[in-house]
């Protein structure tokens, strides 16, 4: 295991929760509790939708792998990896459902003209999260440019991350 050894659930409880915005947080674990999941395992009860979208949280928002995962909250729950792979796979699912029932993400120009609008660092000013438009010409940019068209490395990370995470526009 390679971080977060000494830490165990109630730490990343909180860290995910604050990387969420505890309202947002809050309000995706009510939608998650009354689709009422059929998650896979011998445990049942209502604690399993938290437990769920903090794990869903530890792989997608702190890129830890399964196996970490199963280690750091195996005091809480005991579950195989597998189980843990499929549950967090419906979790992610049913946070997708909520940001898209919950979040209006604005059109492009609208974004475009925000970020104009906004006091940004130099290092971000030219950081544009890619829509499903651009990522339709992306395949054609990598034949030219040998990678994705973006202004910045760092474009290029956040556009990844947000495409990895359903509701990235929630997170701070």
């Amino acid at each position: 295991m390679t971080r977060g050894a000494a830490h165990g659930y109630p730490y990343y409880q909180r860290q995910i929760a604050k990387k969420f915005r505890r309202d947002a947080y809050q309000a995706c674990l009510a939608y998650i509790q009354g689709q009422d999941p059929a998650w896979w395992g011998a445990q049942k009860g209502p604690w399993l939708s938290e437990f769920y979208l903090v794990a869903t949280g530890m792989h997608d928002m702190m890129s830890l792998s399964y196996k970490d995962i199963e280690e750091l909250l195996s005091k809480k729950k005991s579950v195989c990896q597998k189980t843990l792979q499929h549950n967090i796979k419906l979790c992610r699912g049913l946070c997708r459902q909520w940001a898209q029932a919950s979040l209006r993400l604005g059109s492009r120009a609208e974004w475009n003209a925000a970020v104009r609008n906004a006091r940004l660092p130099e290092w971000l000013k030219h950081v544009r999260f890619l829509d499903r438009l651009n990522r339709r010409h992306r395949s054609s940019d990598r034949k030219r440019t040998g990678g994705l068209r973006a202004t910045t490395g760092v474009a290029r990370h956040i556009n990844r991350r947000a495409a990895l995470w359903p509701w990235g526009m929630a997170m701070a």
